[in-house]
């Protein structure tokens, strides 16, 4: 009887360790149009407000509003460091939308590439240039501005308004836009999460606070066979055996362009891999 009960309960729990569950979660939920009201508050993903269906506000562009004004952008950039402080950028493996639709297309068959380790610094670049400086300098109206060709308000925003108005010659007439989706989309075929890791200005924060986030791989060189078997299941080319290594062997803060999605605890058939938050509670491969 007791099992019986506690059956749905272990369900719940499964379910809630997929990482899919939540990703397609976080997509309906950033785009409920009864929760429209929220769009004041700022959520720690690319979710363009302009969309209709936005449920929170985009860090990214109410920030490049408010430094086009010459307004320090003190309420995202507290509410980013929260963010990045708790969980790092685990809202990248986990919660985020286009992160979603890049693991999806990199299932499409075509040749792969794996990205040079220097392209990791480009969002970097993105972030201090195009939301920043720009806006700060010159404004809202240039195209160097992010949100003037971010692939995220186009999917979001453009696209579902050209659609219920089938007023398609204003999406040829976007031509911006459209090229820098499609550009982005087709790259994402070839290079798993090659927006993540070289152009988006979240991603660029949320990787400065890995270091000092809550939630942390532990690595055992130990019990590593250097098998490899990480590098290959990780979206974002992390190589565990870069990472800086305390005593022991055992590596107690995540890389910053880790995103714990936790495929390599899942593919080391040694042990060598788990984590914790805030060393509380954690685990490893599933048996």
């Amino acid at each position: 009887m007791k099992s019986g009960l506690l059956r749905p309960v272990r369900l719940v729990f499964n379910l809630l360790r997929r990482r899919r569950v939540w990703q397609w979660g976080s997509l309906v939920l950033l785009n409920l149009p009864l929760l429209g009201l929220w769009t004041q508050v700022c959520a720690p993903v690319l979710n363009c407000h302009s969309c209709p269906w936005a449920v929170f506000a985009c860090p990214i562009g109410v920030a490049g509003h408010l430094i086009s004004w010459h307004v320090f952008p003190l309420y995202v950039l507290g509410t980013m460091l929260v963010w990045g402080a708790l969980f790092g950028r685990i809202v990248c493996g986990w919660v985020c939308p286009f992160g979603l639709v890049q693991d999806y297309l990199h299932k499409i068959p075509s040749p792969k590439w794996r990205l040079p380790r220097w392209t990791r610094y480009l969002k970097y670049g993105v972030l201090l240039t195009s939301v920043i400086l720009v806006p700060f300098f010159i404004g809202l109206s240039n195209r160097a501005f992010f949100c003037s060709l971010c692939p995220v308000g186009t999917l979001e925003s453009m696209l579902p308004a050209v659609v219920a108005s089938g007023d398609w010659a204003a999406f040829l007439r976007s031509w911006a836009r459209t090229l820098a989706l499609i550009l982005i989309l087709l790259f994402g075929v070839v290079a798993m999460r090659s927006f993540c890791k070289t152009l988006c200005p979240i991603g660029a924060f949320l990787a400065l606070c890995n270091r000092f986030s809550g939630y942390s791989l532990h690595y055992n060189q130990d019990t590593c066979s250097s098998c490899e078997l990480c590098l290959a299941g990780c979206p974002m080319d992390v190589d565990i055996a870069e990472m800086e290594n305390k005593a022991g062997g055992v590596t107690l803060t995540a890389s910053s362009e880790c995103i714990l999605c936790l495929n390599c605890t899942r593919n080391c058939h040694t042990s060598g891999l788990s984590w914790s938050f805030w060393t509380l509670v954690g685990g490893g491969r599933k048996r």
